[in-house]
């Protein structure tokens, strides 16, 4: 049973990293916050990537591909819980015209 919950935390835990990857790959390698590059390999928590709803979970937003962006850490940090801005809502939808994805709500 241990290695059963395991072998799954692994393949989600892989699932994220591709994600991450291919996110970061189609934003050209910028954060939709602060607009800095995005490194992939810092050493730096605060720098390090990672998945931002968008539109928050607290504010009715969704776990699914057409509500992330990847952000750096200290950047989805500040913006907790707010409401996205203008210019996040305009990459996510460029985001998700290159993935072919049509977001079921704004």
């Amino acid at each position: 049973r241990q290695r059963r919950r395991r072998g799954v935390r692994l393949e989600r835990a892989r699932a994220l990293r591709a994600l991450r990857r291919m996110l970061r790959r189609l934003q050209g390698e910028l954060c939709p916050i602060c607009g800095a590059h995005l490194a992939a390999d810092t050493d730096s928590e605060h720098w390090r990537p990672t998945l931002d709803h968008v539109i928050p979970k607290a504010l009715g937003g969704w776990d699914a591909v057409g509500n992330l962006l990847v952000a750096h850490g200290v950047c989805n940090r500040r913006k907790a819980h707010h409401k996205p801005t203008g210019c996040q809502i305009i990459w996510l939808l460029a985001i998700n015209n290159r993935l072919g994805v049509k977001p079921d709500r704004f």
